[in-house]
């Protein structure tokens, strides 16, 4: 049997609970009702983010559910997975990072309408051309992974390395900043 996740939490606000939001914020049943499929994607998104970094995430979830409530799918609607690893100087997924994978697949099966880009960012040691090559061959792992763990290609709507293009640590920085910049992000396209 097939569980469907925006199904299930969408079942928690009944139709009373939807009027009393509707008449309290000045909106429609049917705005309220389209706000909630919208915001439970981004707000798993994020919560999975917080969970696989080691985050607190029930003390975030009110930030992260008023911030993606009030955007619209696009390039500015972005999570950053810092528990999504990779074996140093390579492509290679880090074994520790498959759940990740298997966690993101899962949301995505949950929510169908959705479609994310991958971007994958380095820091600025190493050459540029290098560290561009790089992010662009992990962006692609990701994407290959989540097609081989069951998503849907059809949700997947494109990959790009980014190098150092927005690291902000200098070369020189810590490894602990520099770490920062390593990183894959998924932006949601469409809610």
């Amino acid at each position: 049997m097939a569980f469907n996740l925006l199904d299930t939490v969408s079942g928690l606000f009944n139709k009373d609970l939807i009027g009393k939001a509707a008449i309290s914020l000045g909106e429609s049943e049917g705005g309220i009702q389209k706000a909630i499929s919208g915001l439970v994607p981004s707000v798993l998104m994020g919560l999975l983010n917080k969970a696989g970094s080691g985050g607190n995430a029930a003390s975030s979830i009110f930030n992260l559910a008023k911030e993606a409530s009030g955007s619209k799918a696009g390039k500015d609607v972005c999570f950053d997975f810092d528990n999504l690893n990779f074996e140093t100087g390579s492509a290679n997924i880090a074994a520790e990072s498959q759940a990740q994978i298997k966690n993101i697949a899962a949301i995505l099966k949950s929510f169908p309408k959705v479609k994310i880009k991958i971007g994958g960012y380095t820091d600025k040691t190493g050459d540029a051309a290098t560290n561009k090559k790089l992010s662009q061959s992990r962006a692609d792992a990701v994407v290959a992974s989540l097609t081989a763990a069951g998503t849907n290609a059809a949700q997947l709507q494109g990959e790009e390395g980014y190098g150092a293009e927005f690291a902000k640590a200098a070369a020189g920085a810590t490894e602990e900043d520099r770490k920062k910049d390593r990183r894959i992000s998924i932006g949601i396209r469409e809610k």
